[in-house]
């Protein structure tokens, strides 16, 4: 029976993968393929859908965490060979597995062309039609880093079923693989995904996917061959790491990040190239990181050593092999890349090694980049991501009840993304010696040359190095603690003072260095701004720069959460104070550090660039409608760092920084074309003093709406949790507000972000707000925001509540988003909504013009993927949710949150081009009544009611024949499976 459930397990989490991916991927084939007629589409504005790759991870998270209890959540065949080969299951259940995933796939294919009448059909791009070797080659190795990072995470627990994770490794993975195979193979990595793909458009090639999964499994073989080297005390009896199995952690990971560092690198679309960087170190860490520490790094081991209090004298030789590891690993991942990339390798421009060679269109004149500006960013965020690492993985006196640590790859990887998309402009974004020195021995290995002189090399590598050795003096500033010795000569107040301030400075910077770039290069043609070509943004808009400074926010989070509670924000200080007893004094020296900072930071950037972004509410809107987005935006982020990180019952958590850093993305995201979406009254007043000399005041009732809208969030915190104030303990009553609070910021974010002009990030913005409002509120006993997970969640053991509070709070969630929808219709006013009316069309089935021809999408198909993906929605959230309701007992809001927020966004991305993929009544009712504002029409929404709680009854079916009827209180086969 344990056998029949894993095998159900892999068909059905395979078909949901296959599904997501051809609904996905197949819009972009319409609309670009050959033949395609792209002059009109109303989803994309004619543009590459540059984030549905996300949408493709965030489905493999899900089933992953829906299934791993089931079968250990394989979903390919090369993971299932890889597993027999490391002799955690027999070759004969590997092979039903196989069958398994063969089969889901060809169902969820077949199932999406019955949908769009269309499939892609899997071949290599144009540019390697006649490369053969490099194609297969490219599949090999990124499966190869897929099944390692599969193997690694899954040994780190004694079983699967514990490890949260595990699927968050492998979401950000396959990012970074797709993307980097995407544009040369793929980047499929999977023989049953391969298969599906090749047939189900057999009508216009097939044979591809023999070779692809030739290549898959011998990249399986290869991880197979590689983890016993790193991970030896799986076979051997023994639990400490030797050196030989860290200095093979460090050349080997070494390898892989430099790999996906390069194919991302000179991947022709330049948007997700950091995102792509940061997934794979993200994978890595988490992979490795309990081996060898997960450096990867030359300048991050030397900060390592040099931070390490106990034994600089015994750490010297490992700190030499690790160094000469990493080198030797980078050096053959550059190789790799070069060999693969071959003619699509640049001979300038973006592999350039320190400042730019190029110039690029300014306000008025040409401005060419130098020393100091890429000496700054690069040495900054260098440090900026040695700092991280330090306080993630050596602090031993953080909190003793904090298991934040568990996010260390998260923050890691965060901090080398920001620092990408920061110093990708002005020449850096590498911050990692190895990934210069393999830039140039990949170049060199092309062109026969390096691309620059040996003495700018060198300035380069000692520009990071000199960024390591910041942090450290940082580190020991910022935990005094930490070191026995110097600690009692720096007071606790000078430490938090300092975090304060290096964490406001670091953000206000990162700003300034993603936003003046990108408006330098901006010209006023008739009054509107249009871009100017450039070499590194091939004249694209920057969509991803607003989720850098989201990343680089969480990545100081995690640093400083813990030293001075990272407010960062004299808004939150405020909010503090009014909730604890936080004395005055302190309060002060937090708003003055938090206001010298952002200071710093702004005028940092006003130096180096010689430009300021003027803060000021965008074209068309006056004084109510930015100073009400500043407002609500500020409530949401405070309400939610009140929740995760100042509760006294969920102190000490793991996913404070993933919910504060993604309660911003959807704010900026969605108030930024309305406001900036500043929401911090420090970072207003320096915006606003350095871009002065073209205008100045804003700062003053931007501050006034954020510090109101601090101080409602303080009220509702003390209104959902009375027990803190000498009242009673929290009961149905506060649970019914927390799921209003929540159900209408999460309605009246989705509003902002419909209707923002720009399309990319809708779905990214609404689905990390989910993240951050299910980590706020479920500890607090609320958390689902949707009607159809709270009557499903009747079935989850950790229910205690009535059906009657059931079907109160449902009212509730439909009430809130009513409000929301109406809130956010009004505010934007008829103008706004008539111009941008796309983000309000009536709810139905939609149509768009694609192969020349319109295609017509009917509720059946419509109704498909909303059912489909609000099953697995329900399925996900009851599968991750933890069985105990003991705030102070779970960990899992972490995974619950992430899985939930994946989870609509695999739907939102797979559903969109069809008009579906809201996956939420509360969501659907709120914008049937924005758009009955204007048009009229009200109704459609009762269509998407019926459809998502058939989805939520139907994921919850699933649900109760797979944890009670199949499994029961049987572990998985075997270990890792």
């Amino acid at each position: 029976m344990v056998m029949n459930s894993q095998m159900t397990g892999e068909f059905l989490g395979s078909f949901i993968l296959a599904f997501a991916v051809e609904m996905i991927i197949t819009p972009n084939c319409i609309y670009f393929g050959e033949g395609a007629d792209n002059a009109s589409n109303p989803l994309l504005n004619g543009e590459a859908d540059y984030l549905g790759t996300v949408g493709i991870a965030a489905a493999l998270t899900c089933v992953t965490y829906c299934f791993w209890k089931v079968s250990g959540s394989h979903l390919n065949p090369a993971i299932s060979l890889a597993s027999a080969m490391c002799k955690r299951m027999s070759y004969a259940d590997a092979g039903m597995y196989m069958a398994a995933q063969v089969m889901g796939c060809l169902f969820g294919a077949m199932s999406a062309l019955g949908v769009f009448g269309h499939a892609c059909n899997l071949e290599p791009s144009a540019a390697f039609a006649n490369k053969v070797p490099q194609v297969l080659a490219t599949e090999m190795v990124l499966t190869a880093m897929l099944v390692l990072v599969f193997l690694c995470v899954s040994s780190t627990v004694e079983s699967v079923r514990d490890n949260e994770y595990y699927g968050l490794a492998m979401g950000f993975t396959f990012v970074s693989v797709a993307y980097g195979g995407g544009w040369i193979s793929g980047g499929v990595c999977n023989p049953a995904l391969a298969f599906a793909m090749d047939l189900s458009s057999a009508g216009v090639g097939f044979g591809w996917c023999f070779p692809y999964a030739i290549a898959a499994f011998a990249g399986a073989a290869l991880a197979a061959v590689l983890f016993p080297n790193i991970h030896a005390d799986e076979f051997e009896a023994r639990v400490v790491a030797s050196k030989a199995d860290r200095c093979w952690a460090e050349g080997i990971g070494s390898f892989f990040l430099v790999v996906a560092m390069g194919l991302n690198w000179v991947n022709p679309s330049t948007q997700t190239t950091g995102l792509a960087i940061g997934a794979a170190l993200i994978g890595l860490v988490k992979a490795l990181a309990p081996v060898s520490g997960g450096h990867f790094n030359p300048a991050v081991s030397v900060a390592v050593f040099l931070g390490d209090r106990k034994r600089w004298s015994q750490q010297g030789q490992l700190l030499l092999n690790y160094v000469v590891c990493q080198g030797a690993g980078g050096a053959a991942g550059a190789l790799v890349y070069s060999w693969i990339a071959g003619q699509s390798l640049p001979d300038s421009k973006k592999f350039t090694v320190g400042p730019p060679d190029y110039q690029i269109p300014g306000i008025g004149d040409e401005f060419k980049f130098g020393w100091l500006q890429y000496s700054a960013v690069e040495g900054i965020f260098t440090m900026v991501l040695c700092f991280v690492t330090l306080c993630v993985l050596t602090t031993e006196q953080v909190d003793p009840e904090s298991s934040f640590t568990e996010m260390h790859g998260l923050a890691i990887g965060m901090a080398q993304t920001a620092g990408f998309y920061a110093g990708q402009t002005v020449g850096g974004g590498g911050l990692n010696p190895m990934m210069a020195v393999g830039k140039e021995i990949a170049y060199a290995a092309r062109h026969g040359q390096i691309s620059t002189d040996f003495e700018t090399l060198v300035t380069v590598l000692l520009v990071q190095f000199a960024g390591a050795l910041a942090a450290v003096g940082l580190f020991v500033l910022t935990h005094p603690k930490e070191f026995r010795m110097w600690g009692s000569y720096i007071p606790e107040t000078l430490s938090k003072a300092a975090s304060e301030f290096l964490g406001i400075f670091v953000i206000v910077f990162t700003t300034g260095c993603i936003v003046c770039p990108d408006m330098m290069r901006r010209k006023m043609v008739d009054g509107q701004p249009t871009l100017e070509p450039h070499p590194i943004y091939l004249d694209e808009p920057d969509y991803l720069g607003t989720f850098a400074i989201a990343a680089v926010y969480m990545a100081m989070l995690y640093s400083l959460g813990f030293v001075s509670g990272a407010h960062f924000n004299p808004a939150i200080t405020l909010a503090v104070k009014a909730l604890s007893g936080m004395d005055w004094n302190m309060a002060g020296v937090y708003i003055f550090s938090q206001i010298l900072g952002a200071f710093a930071g702004a005028f940092a950037y006003l130096g180096l660039y010689g430009v300021a972004f003027a803060l000021a509410p965008g074209a068309g809107f006056f004084w109510l409608r930015p100073c009400v987005a500043e407002l609500l935006g500020t409530f949401i982020i405070t309400i939610v760092y009140l929740s995760v990180h100042h509760c006294p019952s969920v102190r000490g958590n793991e996913y404070f920084g993933i919910a504060v850093a993604f309660a911003t993305v959807g704010g900026m995201y969605g108030a930024g074309w309305i406001s900036g979406g500043v929401f911090n009254p420090a970072s207003a007043l320096a915006m606003d003093a350095a871009s002065a000399a073209t205008g100045f005041g804003w700062c003053g009732a931007y501050a006034v709406a954020q510090i109101i809208g601090a101080l409602l969030a303080a009220l509702a915190y003390r209104v959902l949790h009375p027990h803190e104030f000498g009242g009673r303990a929290p009961g149905p009553r506060e649970e019914m507000i927390a799921e209003g609070i929540g159900c209408f910021c999460l309605v009246f974010v989705f509003g902002l972000n419909a209707l923002n002009p720009s399309v990319q990030t809708t779905v990214l913005a609404v689905a990390t707000t989910t993240v951050s409002l299910v980590c706020a509120f479920h500890a607090n006993r609320g958390g689902q925001l949707n009607p159809g997970i709270t009557l499903a969640y009747q079935c989850h053991p950790s229910c205690t509540r009535s059906t009657g509070d059931c079907f109160k709070i449902i009212g509730v969630q439909l009430s809130a988003g009513v409000a929301a929808g109406i809130t956010y219709g009004l505010l934007m006013g008829p103008t706004v909504v008539t111009d941008v009316g796309r983000g309000l069309a009536a709810l139905g089935p939609s149509s768009f013009a694609g192969m020349k021809t319109e295609i017509l999408y009917t509720w059946g198909e419509v109704g498909s993927i909303e059912v489909l993906f609000t099953a697995l929605l329900t399925l996900t959230v009851l599968t991750v949710m933890p069985v105990s309701r003991d705030a102070e007992q779970s960990d899992g809001e972490a995974a619950l949150g992430l899985a939930y927020g994946f989870a609509m966004m695999a739907g939102g991305y797979a559903g969109r081009v069809l008009g579906a993929g809201s996956l939420n009544p509360a969501i659907s009712l709120g914008k049937d009544f924005a758009h009955q504002l204007y048009w009229g029409g009200f109704g459609g929404c009762f269509h998407y009611l019926w459809l998502q709680m058939l989805g939520a009854a139907l994921g919850a079916g699933l649900y109760l024949i797979f944890d009670k009827k199949l499994l029961g209180a049987e572990e998985p086969a075997s270990k890792g499976v």
